[in-house]
């Protein structure tokens, strides 16, 4: 199969989910069920070995979100953003589906760096995320994070620009990521 084709279906899906999840904060459930339909049809045509490499993907890319969704009980991430992660996988493979999530992630921490900064934010949260990880590291109790001070971003836009870039490297061979 050409690697166009599962790239622009993955532009596609993670453009539609950006724009939702900037508007409204959710990844509707229809766009994940329709990315991840499509993203079968592909395989479908291409044999057995490529739909292995989807279910593959679908759990490789879905595990790590999956878990942190489960752990932080919704709060780390929301759930949209752990099916658009397993439709990314399922569509681009586990190499690329991972490949994605690494890159929204490292894509969001850089905006938020910049955010605080520009806040003059970054040193006081710094200063308290040290404190809170001494602390961690000491085995003593300490104070839970005030969540007035918490900074919610979303990820859609992040997946989308990491999703963006990256097929831009696999198709005109720039970008050296």
């Amino acid at each position: 199969m050409s690697p166009i084709v599962p790239w622009s279906l993955a532009i596609v899906v993670t453009s539609i989910a950006a724009v939702s999840d900037a508007r409204t904060g959710r990844i509707p459930n229809w766009l994940n069920a329709a990315g991840f339909l499509a993203a079968i049809g592909l395989h479908v045509f291409h044999g057995i070995a490529s739909l292995r490499l989807a279910a593959l993907g679908f759990i490789v890319s879905g595990f790590v979100p999956g878990t942190l969704y489960l752990a932080s009980r919704g709060q780390a991430l929301g759930g949209g953003d752990v099916k658009l992660f397993a439709v990314l996988g399922t569509t681009l493979g586990p190499f690329s589906g991972l490949e994605v999530q690494l890159l929204s992630y490292s894509l969001l921490l850089v905006f938020a760096l910049c955010k605080l900064s520009y806040q003059g934010e970054l040193l006081r949260m710094l200063r308290n995320a040290a404190g809170l990880l001494i602390r961690r590291v000491m085995r003593k109790r300490g104070v839970a994070p005030d969540p007035q001070r918490l900074m919610a971003m979303r990820l859609g836009p992040a997946i989308f620009g990491a999703a963006l870039l990256l097929a831009l490297r696999a198709h005109l061979g720039w970008l050296a990521l």
